[in-house]
């Protein structure tokens, strides 16, 4: 029987430039869910997002709380979320595990359960979701568009990075 073997890729940095913290564990993960492609019949197709929820119930994700990921920088961070099946009747893989996912963390929120955080969700969007909402407010040199500098120079510059980190299928 094939079995599925999850492994995340997400490597957050220190907000005051400090040593990172580990990777974030996949043990971590209470779930994940991923949408893109056509989401009807008569729809075009989009980019995509995946929502991943961490269980938070030691409060080490916690801004300023302490703990492991405390003063963890997670917007901008690649995500990949990968699924490895293994056993019998499972695909041979003659690049590596698929990426189930791979994108930029666009949002994290907590949910609080009575006086604790109980989990962390992180919201990861790939390079189509993130070409589509970049606001170009830099001026026209008269070459082009000039985005050197300010805030269309860093969205560009998060959506070559994931899709850089975007695993080919």
């Amino acid at each position: 029987m094939a079995s599925w073997n999850w492994a995340l890729d997400f490597q957050p940095t220190d907000k005051d430039g400090g040593s990172n913290p580990v990777a974030v564990p996949v043990t971590d993960l209470r779930g994940a869910s991923v949408r893109y492609g056509k989401q009807g019949d008569a729809l075009a197709y989009s980019g995509g997002t995946m929502v991943l929820s961490f269980n938070n119930s030691t409060s080490k994700y916690t801004p300023q709380g302490g703990g492991t990921y405390t003063n963890a920088e997670f917007l901008g961070k690649t995500v990949t979320l990968t699924a490895n099946v293994t056993g019998a009747g499972a695909p041979s893989w003659t690049h590596g595990a698929p990426a189930a996912f791979s994108g930029v963390v666009t949002d994290v929120a907590w949910e609080f359960d009575n006086r604790f955080e109980a989990v962390m969700t992180v919201t990861v969007s790939d390079a189509l979701t993130m070409l589509g909402t970049l606001s170009f407010a830099e001026t026209d040199s008269g070459n082009g568009l000039d985005v050197s500098a300010g805030a269309a120079a860093t969205q560009l510059t998060a959506v070559l990075a994931a899709a850089n980190a975007v695993t080919s299928q």
